[in-house]
């Protein structure tokens, strides 16, 4: 009854559409036209852990995702809404964390832009759609401002963490998952991949 969404309104997709290294992704199929269909990610991090713990996970979780969402609160759509609920897993049953979040496309429509696409197609893309360059360019700014001043930065290296979703003659620039502050100067080893 306290969940932000009704779930008789949706429709649980048992294929898995993502497979990220610290969750499996689901898609909840909305059975109504005018309600947009969601992801569902479950946590696969604390597998086996307590209750205690996984409420930890979550908190941890929920300030990551605010301390970013705040940090990109300029660029329009950047990062998408979502919450966070402990519920028990669809496969096993045992407790997990589980975030939701609106379904933006499916992986063909959505491009890595560090491993999905050439610098070249970046560049082009980029240069012929004024709005999503401004977009990108204040993306770059803050992510530059962040590691250089706090010595914070976001997870960008992820599969499909930064992309650009093409709907209809639409790209928006979307941080899918927004969670994990690095700290580039303190990590070493994290400030050598950024690098490369």
């Amino acid at each position: 009854d306290t969940l932000a969404i009704d779930p008789t309104k949706y429709a649980f997709d048992e294929e898995v559409i993502g497979d990220e290294g610290e969750c499996t992704v689901y898609k909840l199929n909305s059975l109504e036209p005018t309600i947009p269909s969601l992801v569902m990610k479950i946590d696969k991090v604390l597998k086996k852990q307590n209750i205690d713990k996984l409420l930890e996970r979550v908190k941890i979780l929920r300030d990551e995702y605010e301390t970013i969402k705040k940090w990109y609160q300029d660029v329009p759509d950047l990062i998408p809404e979502e919450f966070h609920f402990i519920g028990n897993n669809p496969r096993g049953g045992k407790p997990a964390i589980f975030t939701v979040q609106t379904f933006l496309g499916n992986t063909n429509e959505m491009q890595d832009v560090f491993r999905g696409m050439s610098k070249e197609e970046l560049l082009k893309t980029l240069r012929h759609n004024a709005k999503l360059q401004a977009h990108f360019r204040m993306f770059v700014d803050i992510t530059q401002s962040n590691a250089d001043e706090k010595d914070e930065m976001i997870d960008t290296l992820g599969n499909k963490n930064l992309v650009l979703i093409k709907k209809e003659d639409d790209t928006r620039l979307v941080f899918l998952d927004p969670h994990h502050i690095l700290h580039p100067k303190i990590d070493k080893g994290n400030a050598k991949k950024l690098q490369a």
